[in-house]
């Protein structure tokens, strides 16, 4: 009886141990499931942003240009595309975990020269993508930084912009295209240039000095204007406002294909060049 005696101790004090060893669980690591998720880690794919700064070439970071804006869409497809400030660009990126490739983005070709340096910062900003190696999301921050560490481009997240209806919308010009010269040229100050593309198949509007109006065919994507008329005034003033009036109803009426992105309209010739780009106005100049 005596070797059974011990064996019940043996098991008493096996289970007593267990016991003190599942109490200090409990108290210190916290091992009982308190039914929580943990948060999932944040992911790049479907997200936009808009840059706020970059690296110079000096190693400095230093704020994008005022009155410019450097956007980066990562697509759940694993396409990234914005714009770098006056062109639109694209390309591709690859992540792994907190690595992250970009591959070399192309661009359109077009030029602008205001505000000043903002053909340098495009050409600095898209060959900064190229070096990334790393990012991390801090608050409403994308840090992207190269191989040693080194921050590269800090993006503020993108607000969300409900994209406005094509039709009935207010359209104010904000550039449009060179013809021949692969550039792009900013609206006069001081004139107006509008279009209004009304739900019946009419599009009318202000082209800087005369009003104008026309008939438009929409098919999915597709968007061609004809019959285009004005009114026959002459501006002298801003100079240059009936070259710029000549120049868009010209465009206009090489438009072929439409798309709005959030608060923009972009019309765009057969080859896919983007002709003219619209903002929508603002909700007391619609009314």
């Amino acid at each position: 009886m005596a070797p059974n005696r011990r064996r019940s101790r043996d098991t008493i004090a096996v289970a007593a141990s267990l016991f003190v060893i599942a109490a200090a669980c409990i108290i210190t690591a916290g091992c009982i499931d308190d039914g929580s998720t943990p948060s999932p880690a944040p992911s790049l794919a479907g997200t936009a942003w808009t840059l706020g700064s970059y690296v110079a070439g000096n190693g400095t970071l230093v704020p994008a240009l005022p009155g410019t804006e450097i956007t980066a869409s990562f697509n759940d497809d694993g396409s990234l595309a914005g714009s770098a400030g006056c062109n639109s660009y694209g390309t591709v990126y690859h992540l792994e975990g907190a690595n992250l490739t970009i591959e070399p983005p192309g661009s359109t070709k077009m030029y602008c020269s205001e505000p000043p340096g903002i053909m340098e910062q495009e050409n600095r900003y898209l060959t900064l993508l190229t070096e990334v190696s790393t990012w991390r999301v801090e608050g409403d921050r994308l840090i992207l930084s190269d191989a040693e560490g080194a921050d590269l481009l800090i993006f503020a997240q993108a607000p969300e912009v409900t994209p406005a209806p094509f039709t009935g919308t207010l359209w104010l010009l904000q550039s449009y295209s060179i013809p021949g010269k692969e550039a792009v040229s900013s609206v006069i100050a001081g004139t107006t240039v509008t279009a209004v593309f009304s739900a019946d198949g009419n599009v009318s509007g202000s082209a800087g000095c005369n009003h104008y109006g026309g008939g438009y065919t929409l098919d999915g994507s597709n968007l061609s204007v004809s019959t285009l008329f004005t009114t026959l005034m002459y501006c002298e003033e801003p100079e240059g406002v009936m070259e710029q009036e000549s120049r868009y109803l010209g465009l206009l009426g090489n438009v072929s294909t439409w798309r709005v992105e959030g608060d923009r309209l972009i019309l765009s010739d057969a080859e896919g060049a983007d002709l003219l780009i619209f903002a929508q106005a603002p909700i007391d100049q619609e009314s």
